[in-house]
C-alpha cells in the first residue's frame, strides 16, 4: 500500500487544506501505508510554464500505476500533463472549486477552472471533503458518482474552553485574510454594536492577499475599532490554544466553505458558533449550538451577535447544545480509513 503525495513548495501552511492533507496522511500512515512525498515547484494552482514542465518530468519518471494523491490545489493546472500519464493513478482530493475563492481577475478565474473540470475528468478517484460538495462535484461538474467518495475531516479530542472570565466577550474568528473568508463582515456587523463589551481576535495568514488585509485593517481604523479588534496573522501551537481557551464564542463569516474545519474544532471546545451559512456548515452543524445567517448580510449577523452577546441564558443553551454536537463530529481515523477503502482498488 503505496502513495505518491505531491505538494507545491510554496503551498501555505497552517490553512484548512494544508492541516486536511496532512491529518489524512498521518492517519494513512499509522494504517500502513507507505507515503512517497514529492516537492513540486512553487506557484500552484496557477504555476508558470517552467513549473508545469518540470512537474511533468517528475511524474514521466515514475513507475506504471503508481497512485499519486494530491489536491485541486495541485492537480488543477495539470490537466494537460495528466492527460499523458494515463499508466498513472490519480487520486484528487477537493476541499471546494478554485473558483470559489473569489480573489481573481475573471479571465484567469475562467482559465483556471476549465482546468479544474478536466482534471476532475481525468482523475480516477475524487475525495471531497463534505456532502455539499460532493453534490457540487457531480452536478456542476459532471463528475462520475462511481469514483467520488466522501471523507469529512475528522476533529481530535478537546477539553472544553472556559471561555474569557472577562465582562468583555472574546470572539474569535480563524482563517486566512482573503476574500472567499470575507472578514469585513464581521467588522461591519461590530461597527453597530460598540455600545457593548467585547473584543474579537483574526488569526490567520496575512501573507495570501496583501490587498485584503489593507482593505480590512482599513475597516477596522475607520471605525475606530483599533483597540477592540486584533489581527493576530497565523497562530500555531500554544498560541493557537491560548485564543480558542480564552473564547466565548466563534464567529465564521465565509462566502463559502467546503467543510468548515474552524468551526468543526470550535464545537470540539464546546464554544458556541454564529456563522453564515457557507456551503457545506448549514448542511452539518447542530442549531442547537450555532446561529446560522445569510454570507454578506452584515444586518442579519449584527443581529445574530446582539442576541448572543447580551443573553447569558442563549449562551449557556448554545454552549449545552456543543456537548451532543462534539459527540456527532467525525474523527481523523474515520476519516482516513473511507480514503483508505476508497484507494485500495489501485494497488
Amino acid at each position: 500500500m503505496r502513495i505518491t503525495y505531491l505538494i507545491s513548495a510554496d503551498y501555505a501552511r497552517a490553512t484548512g487544506g494544508w492541516i486536511y492533507n496532512e491529518r489524512l496522511l498521518r492517519e494513512l500512515q499509522s494504517m500502513g501505508w507507505r507515503i512517497d512525498r514529492i516537492e513540486l515547484p512553487a506557484g500552484f494552482p496557477d504555476p508558470g510554464a517552467e513549473a508545469i514542465a518540470a512537474t511533468a518530468q517528475i511524474l514521466a519518471g515514475l513507475p506504471d500505476g503508481t497512485l499519486v494523491l494530491a489536491d485541486q490545489v495541485v492537480l488543477s493546472p495539470l490537466a494537460a500533463v495528466l492527460a499523458t500519464q494515463r499508466r498513472l493513478r490519480f487520486a484528487m482530493l477537493m476541499h471546494h472549486p478554485q473558483v470559489l475563492e473569489g480573489s481573481r481577475p475573471p479571465d484567469v478565474a475562467a482559465r483556471m477552472d476549465a482546468l479544474e473540470r478536466a482534471a476532475l475528468q481525468l482523475a480516477d478517484r475524487v475525495i471531497a471533503t463534505s456532502p455539499s460538495t460532493a453534490r457540487q462535484m457531480i452536478a456542476d461538474y459532471a463528475v462520475d458518482p462511481a469514483k467520488l467518495v466522501t471523507a469529512l475531516p475528522g476533529t481530535d479530542p478537546q477539553p472544553p474552553s472556559p471561555g474569557s472570565g472577562k465582562a468583555a466577550l472574546y470572539l474569535l474568528s480563524l482563517g486566512s485574510v482573503i476574500p472567499r473568508k470575507r472578514h469585513e463582515l464581521i467588522v461591519a456587523a461590530l461597527t453597530g454594536l460598540v455600545d457593548l463589551d467585547w473584543r474579537l481576535t483574526i488569526a490567520g495568514n496575512l501573507a495570501m492577499n496583501p490587498s485584503q488585509v489593507e482593505m480590512l485593517r482599513g475597516l477596522i481604523g475607520a471605525a475606530s475599532l483599533v483597540d477592540r479588534i486584533a489581527l493576530r496573522g497565523e497562530l500555531n501551537g500554544p498560541e493557537l490554544e491560548a485564543v480558542w481557551q480564552s473564547a466565548d464564542l466563534y464567529v465564521a463569516s465565509s462566502v463559502h466553505e467546503g467543510f468548515g474545519m474552524a468551526v468543526a474544532e470550535a464545537i470540539a471546545r464546546q464554544i458556541p458558533v454564529i456563522s453564515t451559512r457557507s456551503g457545506a456548515v448549514g448542511g452539518w452543524i447542530d442549531p442547537r449550538a450555532s446561529i446560522l445567517v445569510e454570507p454578506d448580510d452584515a444586518a442579519t449577523m449584527r443581529a445574530a451577535l446582539r442576541r448572543v452577546l447580551t443573553d447569558s441564558g442563549l449562551r449557556d443553551r448554545m454552549r449545552a447544545g456543543t456537548v451532543a454536537a462534539r459527540a456527532a463530529l467525525a474523527t481523523w481515523p474515520q476519516s482516513a480509513k473511507i480514503v483508505g477503502d476508497a484507494l485500495m482498488s489501485f494497488v
